[in-house]
């Protein structure tokens, strides 16, 4: 952390860390406490760009970026450019916009994410490395990835390949609405088309997923939804614009999905779900 470590701050320490740069984990903060504080315009050359591994209370973390020191793409460097926010911290009431990271995990990475709005945050990687847990996306999660959410708005974010708002993560009580995963609209050259505008390979309960969009998946693919609204979503291609390959159950969606019981496809009627 270029600012702090391993320190407690709240708004009577007047914190308000901006365009500080750190050559490692945390741009602005590190394996601290803070309360009432704002992190802006922070970067980081590995995770974290504006927090790593710290605890965040009514928090502002915005403009912030966790970049790539190179271009040589493995999983033996897994670790750099991930998490524009926050990387592996836990957060309430905090909001968590405009960050960006050079691999995944625009808004944040890792760790949990309570009662917060992820808004508008990029992962702008450009790989996809299968596996068999549903494969490592160089590019994935725009808005939370590998993480937990609770009782969170994600919106507007973007990934470059998978899971525009969500990227293999425990997403609980939350609203997604308006994430995208896409390739070739001037973010990124690559190949791959996008996948998961809401969601990707994640688990999903008493969530709304609606208004995202991707080339396949435009509401959530593959991993599992529960006691959700999955509607109104958009693909280009069009079988797929609620889902692809993902299991619902007890859930609104159209049309209905195989696997999954217990569904309902009827219109939500949800009140200005395109605001």
């Amino acid at each position: 952390g270029n600012s702090a470590y391993s320190t407690w701050f709240d708004e009577g320490d007047g914190f308000y860390k901006t365009s500080r740069d750190a050559y490692g984990n945390g741009g602005a903060a590190c394996g601290s406490f803070l309360v009432n504080c704002s992190l802006i315009g922070n970067e980081a050359a590995k995770a974290g760009g504006g927090a790593y591994q710290s605890t965040l209370a009514g928090c502002a973390v915005t403009g912030n970026r966790a970049y790539c020191t190179t271009n040589f793409y493995s999983k033996s460097y897994y670790i750099i450019g991930q998490g524009g926010g926050l990387w592996d911290c836990w957060a309430t009431n905090t909001t968590i916009a405009n960050n960006e990271a050079g691999d995944s995990g625009g808004g944040v990475y890792g760790g949990t994410t309570l009662n917060c709005l992820v808004q508008s945050n990029k992962a702008l990687g450009e790989y996809w490395v299968p596996d068999s847990n549903g494969g490592y996306a160089y590019g994935g999660g725009g808005g939370v990835c590998n993480g937990q959410a609770q009782r969170c708005e994600i919106s507007w974010n973007y990934a470059t390949l998978r899971g525009g708002g969500a990227f293999r993560s425990d997403i609980k009580n939350c609203v997604l609405r308006k994430n995208s995963a896409s390739h070739g609209d001037g973010y990124s050259p690559v190949t791959w088309v996008g996948v998961g505008g809401g969601a990707y390979n994640g688990h999903l309960q008493y969530c709304t997923v609606i208004d995202n969009s991707s080339w396949n998946g435009g509401g959530m693919a593959s991993g599992t939804g529960d006691h959700c609204v999955v509607y109104f979503n958009t693909a280009s291609n069009p079988p797929t614009m609620n889902y692809d390959q993902a299991a619902l159950s007890n859930s609104c969606v159209w049309p209905d999905p195989v696997p999954g019981s217990n569904n309902r496809t009827n219109n939500p009627r949800l009140v200005d779900w395109t605001a």
